[in-house]
């Protein structure tokens, strides 16, 4: 009990930056739990990487896999956001199409293949996102 109180109020040490030959610098983010790299080719877009004293290795893979091929990604995000514009009401037409990828999130270390892509450019606090399964956006949707 008493060295579970101590660990309560003890400030943990943050695990060391990674270095990664293919996506760089990756830096552990106490706020979102997570190992944070921009991608080398979009730095305004951000890998979010599940792992605990480092990234862990599928979802790093995953995520070089991602980088190596970064326009033809772009092109599926932007051609999954072109299908799913159908699925809407028409009053969010123009905003999905003005969507842009922010973040790639690779959660979850025993589901490799599967995670969450962040969008910006929503209007009126709408956070618009995808779940990513199989390697692929589906269900656009959004948070307000």
């Amino acid at each position: 009990m008493l060295k579970l109180l101590k660990n309560l109020f003890t400030p943990s040490t943050p695990p060391a930056d990674f270095l990664d030959p293919a996506l760089g610098e990756l830096k552990w983010s106490e706020d979102e739990g997570e190992w944070l790299a921009p991608v080398p080719s979009d730095p305004s877009v951000r890998f979010q990487i599940g792992g605990e004293q480092q990234p862990d290795a599928r979802l790093l893979k995953h995520a070089t896999d991602i980088a190596a091929s970064y326009p033809a990604f772009q092109h599926m995000v932007r051609q999954a956001l072109v299908a799913e514009v159908a699925h809407f009401d028409a009053f969010y037409t123009d905003e999905i199409r003005n969507l842009r990828l922010e973040s790639i999130c690779l959660f979850w270390p025993k589901r490799p293949d599967d995670g969450m892509l962040y969008l910006e450019g929503g209007r009126d606090g709408r956070v618009w996102r995808f779940d990513y399964v199989a390697r692929k956006p589906a269900g656009l949707g959004f948070d307000s």
